[in-house]
């Protein structure tokens, strides 16, 4: 668990998924994620069973991050650290849409980097973000992200462009 001033990143638990279904069942949020598209509560409820829900993680800052705000005791958003095999692990999040715009992003997105940079674990995080997605890039960059390049990926029906981005964690 890590903790910033106005939120605690944590392990889900069962009860998070109403918080969590309010996000993924939003176009809006959901334009730039994986799936591309607002989920249905089932599809919704098989994502968060069997990836947001268990925790093998190897270390204690990869996999899935609740989001909880501390004053509202409620869940608005999520951080991943996806461990790829043989690869660096990935940097992803999501925020309620009731909650842009207020620096919760760059908030725990602050507080993993820096507990990341403190323990060593990781040496070098990497990011993707859309081009047309400006908040999320300026968050990842803020972060002190470099660009390192760019790719094509077919989601759903359509080709999205991404830019890649890394963090060094430096010795």
């Amino acid at each position: 668990m890590f903790e910033t001033e106005r939120l605690i990143l944590r392990r889900f638990i069962e009860s998070d998924f109403e918080d969590f279904f309010e996000m993924e069942n939003s176009e809006v949020v959901m334009q730039f994620t994986g799936p591309g598209r607002a989920q249905t509560r089932s599809e919704s409820l098989k994502r968060f069973n069997e990836r947001f829900l268990p925790n093998t993680a190897s270390l204690d800052v990869l996999g899935f991050f609740a989001v909880e705000h501390k004053g509202l005791r409620k869940v608005i958003g999520f951080l991943m650290i996806y461990d790829k095999v043989d690869e660096s692990p990935e940097l992803g999040f999501m925020i309620n849409q009731s909650f842009w715009g207020q620096g919760y992003t760059s908030e725990f997105c602050k507080c993993i980097c820096q507990h990341i940079k403190e323990s060593g674990a990781i040496k070098k995080l990497k990011a993707c973000v859309e081009p047309i997605n400006i908040a999320s890039m300026k968050v990842i960059e803020r972060l002190g992200f470099t660009k390192v390049g760019e790719r094509q990926i077919t989601k759903g029906d359509k080709e999205v462009n991404l830019y890649d981005y890394e963090l060094i964690f430096g010795n």
